[in-house]
């Protein structure tokens, strides 16, 4: 056969059209189907390869092309075989392929709907039967085909560069919906009472895009985003919680037809909510999937985060219909400017849909948590080679999304966004219907910028890690150096020097401007116009690196706190937490950070940072050192608290108050919130209530509780009126502080709780300082279960709560478990979390002297 490159298909033959038919039976978890794929030949051959895998192949026949591309077929003699460490079906012909000639290959094949939530799976849910108290189980038949699975549900070139048109026609039994990407055709009753439905052949896309889902769905009403049609489709009942993605989505679709200057590239979007969903969501072309948490929204029930979250997986998958489905990367090793930039777009679309959520500065918390990872020696590249299916499933992390989607914010801030946006609606233009790499969005963002933009960001994407700049300054001259940041007690990486776009903001006489600077090289000395108050380097936090400044700087800062600008007030603490970890700066100065930000602090996401610092700092304490932490944590907090039988007047005042509540009980232990929330705890779910303040209430009686804790969060997780309040239930199982009760909560993960859930769960709990080594225990006596359970993606997730362990010893036991129970997919970021425990136990042993300091 022609020389392919591991996993990778030949490039003799290609697809340009598919003719597909599913037949799905719901009762048997089973399927059939039958494919006409029209191919194009490169190069002679006598060998085609396309991709298969858990597939039946009942029949293939190859028909070619007897005068010219498009003339008359004849059937070519041909045989067929399966390499199945590669997925791959090889067809061998009796007679050659002639380059420049077309084809056309049909094959018959049948599998099974799986419950690994890749593929074609199945995805089971109760409802109300026929008698009182009783229940019966309902299927839907999903796809889920990134990265690679669309072979697991048909023969197909599994690769994105393979562009094609795909007709697609869906069977199954009376009385059920089916949805794909086109445009529903017909709708046809056969003679065996079956329904077969018929969809509009689609633009020129991979395939991992392409999807269908068969069962018992309801649709919205429709509404008009831009130049399309939109609507929502649901499990029945659930028609009233769509109104919510439907007004969000259709404001992304407008504002992204007029960012972009190209329309819709679809002929109608659908929303799909799934009750299994391994994934957030998937920007199928035109039939986009979801968690029902993230479509099914009633927003009175729903608080402040989970509102936001929603909006901006929504206008994320949105975002793809452009970047990602009309312009596709050449391979998956570019699959990070895709989501990057997703990710970057859907906080630019919410921060126009919704201004008053001030959507940049809750990135600011991923963020950090990209910095978290990225700090790492066992930290990667943005960008790496891919070359297997196992692969990329790696690119699909925080690096990718977060740290990608903040490089490109830096970059967007530094050159302007008029620049930026050109620069997109160039490469769209350029590239539509087509694959790109990189270098391509580069040069069109350079046409516009006139800089040369490649060699800035490879800098920031083909090497890992990232800079801290120190700053200091000599009357009116800012001295700066660059050096990768490091954490104390971590591994070394690669990496020295980056191109930095600084945004330098100085305050002189109570006037506050701007400049900016590109930093090439190990050190930098800017002339100011005059000596500030104060500076910061990294103005509005849109840089990636971390900020040093010298003793004289940083007080000024802190001196002017209430003259910074809420995200930089963030980014303040932000760096400075990050500082004592890498074993720069000392705790008390830290503390005396962390008391001037909280003062009279009112944003929600700064104070949801105090709660991470201050969360870390009582994970990183030895039990002994821990009331220091909770006094300090009183201390911070209790001007904030207030009257807590007041509802806040303002949506920020509402999930300020409720991260302030939640970190004073669950942290500080407060006797006054414990005591309000185990009461207001019987309260929780009434049609009244307050969303941010009920999720607060449970985390915190769920810290204090008993066996009537664990017993009415469990019926609450299993009767919940909404997605939301489901999870919200699950999560606060996971503070449990009685080992019996975590043994419970872990059983039920491992049994009855959705495999889209459960790895998350446990991952909290491991996070939880009073039972965390007691999960962890749990999941290595039970890991081959737990694997064959739970989706392949989610288990890097689950053993991420390991994350929070500081304990030497037990250190050791999960590393050695590790390497007994090798993942060659999950090799790098298992190092990175277990280095990440290193960090904490050098920490552990640093901030043992310090504390003391501060309890006396």
């Amino acid at each position: 056969m022609p020389e392919s490159t591991g996993h990778r298909l030949p490039r003799t033959v290609a697809p340009s059209a598919y003719r597909l038919h599913i037949d799905t039976d719901l009762s048997r978890s089973a399927f059939s189907g039958a494919v006409d794929i029209d191919l194009v030949v490169a190069q002679e051959t006598s060998t085609v390869v396309c991709n298969a895998a858990h597939l039946e192949v009942g029949s293939l026949t190859m028909s070619r092309a007897v005068d010219g591309a498009h003339g008359p077929h004849e059937a070519v003699d041909a045989t067929f075989r399966l390499d199945e460490d590669r997925e791959f079906l090889i067809v061998d012909l009796a007679t050659p392929l002639a380059a420049g000639s077309s084809a056309v290959f049909h094959i018959e094949f049948s599998g099974v709907l799986n419950d690994q939530l890749v593929g074609y799976y199945r995805s089971a849910y109760t409802v109300d039967g026929d008698e009182a108290d009783d229940l019966r189980t309902e299927v839907l038949a999903v796809t889920q085909f990134e990265a690679p699975y669309a072979r697991w549900a048909f023969p197909c070139w599994d690769e994105p560069e393979f562009k094609a048109t795909f007709e697609i026609s869906l069977t199954c039994d009376a009385g059920l919906l089916a949805v794909s990407n086109g445009a529903e055709r017909s709708r046809v009753t056969l003679p065996d009472g079956r329904v077969r439905f018929e969809f509009a052949p689609t633009m020129p896309m991979s395939t991992y895009l392409v999807a269908w889902i068969v069962g018992e769905l309801e649709a919205s009403r429709t509404v008009r985003g831009g130049t399309t049609d939109i609507r929502v489709l649901h499990r029945p009942g659930h028609g009233p919680m769509t109104e919510f993605a439907l007004d969000c989505a259709a404001h992304a679709v407008a504002w992204f037809e007029e960012y972009y200057a190209i329309d819709y590239p679809g002929d109608k979007l659908d929303l799909v909510a799934v009750p299994d969903f391994a994934f957030g969501a998937m920007e199928n072309l035109g039939c986009v999937t979801f968690r029902e948490t993230l479509l099914l929204i009633d927003p009175a029930r729903a608080n402040r985060t989970e509102l936001e979250r929603a909006a901006t997986v929504i206008e994320h998958e949105i975002a793809h219909m452009w970047f990602g489905d009309l312009v596709t990367m050449q391979w998956w090793d570019g699959i990070w400017l895709n989501e990057a930039f997703a990710t970057f777009m859907e906080i630019s679309c919410a921060d126009s849909y919704r201004p008053d959520w001030n959507i940049w500065t809750s990135f600011s918390l991923l963020r950090s948590a990209a910095f978290d990872t990225d700090g790492l020696g066992n930290t990667r590249s943005i960008e790496f080679d891919v070359d297997t299916p196992a692969d990329a499933e790696a690119m699909f992390d925080i690096l990718t999304y977060e740290k990608g989607a903040a490089v490109l914010r830096m970059f967007e801030q530094w050159a302007t966004p008029e620049v930026f946006r050109d620069g997109v609606r160039t490469y769209l233009l350029r590239h539509a219907y087509a694959n790109t790499e990189t270098v391509d969005l580069w040069t069109a963002l350079g046409e516009h910028s006139g800089i040369d933009v490649g060699a800035m960001m490879d800098t920031w994407i083909r090497q890992g890690g990232h800079p801290i700049v120190t700053a200091s300054l000599d009357g009116t001259t800012l001295h700066l150096t660059q050096r990768r940041y490091r954490y104390a007690g971590g591994d070394v990486g690669l990496g020295e020097q980056w191109i930095v776009p600084l945004r330098i903001a100085t305050s002189v006489g109570g006037v506050v401007s701007e400049q900016t600077v590109l930093f090439d090289g190990a050190q930098l000395s800017v002339e100011l116009d005059a000596a500030p108050q104060w500076l910061t380097i990294n103005a509005g936090a849109t840089g990636f690196y971390r900020s040093h400044y010298d003793p004289t700087l940083r007080r000024a800062l802190v001196d002017n706190i209430g003259s910074l600008a809420t995200i930089d007030r963030y980014s303040l603490l932000d760096d400075a937490w990050a500082l004592f970890l890498a074993g720069e700066l000392p705790f008390a100065e830290v503390v005396g950070i962390l008391r001037a930000v909280a003062g009279d602090e009112t944003d929600p996401s700064v104070w949801r940072l105090i709660a991470s610092v201050t969360g870390q700092l009582s994970s990183l304490a030895q039990p002994s050192d821990r009331p220091v932490v909770q006094r300090l944590v009183a201390e911070v907090t209790a001007g904030q608290l207030g009257d807590l039988s007041q509802r806040g007047a303002t949506a920020d005042d509402r999930d300020r108050r409720a991260v302030v509540l939640r970190l004073a009980g669950t942290v500080a232990d407060s006797a006054e919130v414990i005591a309000v929330a185990r009461e207001a705890f019987t309260r929780v779910g009434a049609a009244d209530g307050d969303p941010d303040f009920d999720s607060a209430v449970l985390d915190v009686a769920a810290a204090h509780g008993d066996e009537r804790t664990y017993e009415r969060l469990v019926e609450l997780s299993e009767s919940a009126s909404t997605p939301q309040e489901e999870l919200r239930a699950l999560n606060a199982l996971a503070r449990l502080r009685d080992p019996e009760l975590i043994a419970r909560v872990c059983e039920r993960c491992a049994t009855v709780v959705r495999t889209q859930n459960a790895p998350y769960t446990l991952a909290a709990a491991m996070g939880n300082p009073a039972c965390g080594p007691q999960v962890w225990r749990f999941v290595a006596d039970r890991w081959d279960e737990l694997l064959e359970r739970f989706p392949s993606s989610s288990i890097d997730r689950m053993i991420g709560g390991i994350r929070s362990f500081a304990d030497r010893d037990l250190i050791t036991e999960i590393a050695e478990f590790i390497e007994e129970h090798p993942r060659p997919q999950s090799g790098l970021t298992l190092a990175q979390h277990l280095e990440r425990t290193r960090v904490n136990a050098a920490a552990r042993e640093r901030l043992a002297a310090e504390l003391a300091g501060l309890a006396e």
